[in-house]
């Protein structure tokens, strides 16, 4: 959270609306605790919500056992991240500008829970494209679909239910 020019930096209040996500409290996070008080939050989250104090991921941190800090502290001890390619990290780290302590680098609008993929792994980020900053792709139950956070709405583009026999063919879907 950043203190620029007295509030949250990146946070810009939109129309407050009454849409619900579609939780089922499904989480790559394994314990209980978490999804329970997770699966009970029915609201998106927007960026007016943020500066009223809620979690910019939707997290009731208070009604947890583990303080964000507490959580954030163990996962750095614990959690070892993936590379396919060995010292990748080190290559990035020569080639991007190093990022200064409280400078404004994104604008938060909004944070929906109501569209999730339902093919769960720990490289999410490849089974979710956002080819522009109005179109995001994810696969979810079968299909490929479009969701636009202009609209907040999802469309399906692709239906693979019955139609892909995998011992028969195999159609690649390129990564978008």
């Amino acid at each position: 959270m950043s203190q620029y020019d007295g509030g949250l930096a990146g946070v810009y209040p939109e129309e407050e609306d009454d849409r619900l996500a579609d939780l089922a409290g499904d989480s790559d996070y394994e314990d209980d605790e978490y999804v329970q008080s997770i699966s009970k939050a029915s609201e998106d989250t927007s960026a007016m919500d943020v500066l009223k104090g809620k979690d910019i991921q939707g997290i009731p941190w208070e009604r947890l056992t583990i303080t964000r800090d507490g959580y954030r502290k163990s996962r750095l001890e614990g959690y070892a991240n993936f590379e396919n390619i060995p010292n990748s990290g080190q290559l990035s780290e020569k080639l991007c500008t190093p990022v200064e302590k409280g400078q404004l680098y994104y604008e938060f609008a909004h944070n929906t829970r109501s569209v999730r993929p339902t093919i769960f792994h720990f490289q999410l980020r490849n089974l979710v494209w956002a080819t522009t900053r109005h179109d995001v792709y994810l696969m979810s139950h079968m299909s490929v679909l479009h969701w636009s956070p202009l609209t907040s709405e999802k469309h399906e583009v692709i239906d693979l239910q019955g139609h892909v026999a995998p011992c028969v063919v195999q159609i690649p879907l390129p990564s978008v």
